[in-house]
């Protein structure tokens, strides 16, 4: 089951000071301005980001309804966007990666410190960090696609409208998360924090998507800091 700790993240001031959570009113807080660079260098100099992936590619065997069945006899359900999307993949990659516990143990001893401004920028590259784990995950797997003549898909993760949360736990497994050292509670929810799951697709013309098309279906939409709009992203 392959894994990978050799995963480059660069992360400048200039992409954390875009993000909107760190904007209220559509403001950005002059302090939090010069704490990005300060955090950056705590990141790097304490070496909070430990990213790690797993990964392991899945023949399909049939995709009906809301269940996509696996050639090895697992079953992924209650994912009718899964099965919509993937219907004429052969095979199916699952993914799990992880920055590892240290940024999140480093934001809650800065909450616990009584550093709520330098927590919450902390929180936000951490945010970020993920999202960078995510583009790299994608761009391995269509190198290794590639490679081979076939395509993947864009990814969907399980919590996506269609693809049900309570799915994680196989698609954890089925990419071999706990070789990286990530865990789910009884909510399905993954440890450390900042880790991720994704499915893709393996064929010949997968469909691929922006990350704002996903955004635009979601119900939380509305009320998210973090939705995308179209200006937002290209095509994934």
């Amino acid at each position: 089951m392959p894994t990978t700790r050799d995963v480059q993240i660069a992360i400048s001031a200039a992409d954390v000071l875009r993000r909107n959570g760190l904007r209220f009113g559509g403001r950005l807080n002059p302090r939090v301005r010069d704490l990005v660079p300060d955090l950056l260098r705590v990141v790097e100099t304490e070496d909070l980001l430990q990213p790690a992936i797993a990964y392991r590619e899945w023949q399909v065997a049939a995709a009906e309804g809301t269940v996509m069945r696996l050639a090895n006899g697992a079953r992924i359900e209650g994912a009718p966007r899964l099965v919509e999307q993937l219907a004429d993949a052969t095979s199916m990659l699952a993914v799990a990666g992880t920055l590892g516990p240290r940024l999140d143990a480093h934001v809650s001893r800065l909450f616990a410190e009584r550093q709520p401004m330098r927590a919450l920028v902390l929180e936000e590259i951490g945010i970020l960090a993920v999202a960078k784990l995510g583009d790299a995950i994608r761009d391995l797997l269509d190198e290794e696609a590639k490679a081979r003549g076939q395509e993947c898909s864009s990814p969907m993760s399980p919590g996506e409208t269609g693809f049900a949360m309570a799915t994680q736990p196989t698609v954890v497994a089925l990419a071999g998360g706990e070789e990286i050292g990530i865990t789910l509670s009884a909510s399905g929810a993954m440890m450390p924090v900042k880790s991720l799951s994704m499915v893709l697709g393996v064929g010949e013309d997968m469909p691929r998507w922006a990350a704002w098309q996903i955004c635009a279906g979601c119900a939380a939409r509305e009320r998210c800091r973090y939705r995308l709009v179209p200006q937002d992203e290209a095509v994934t």
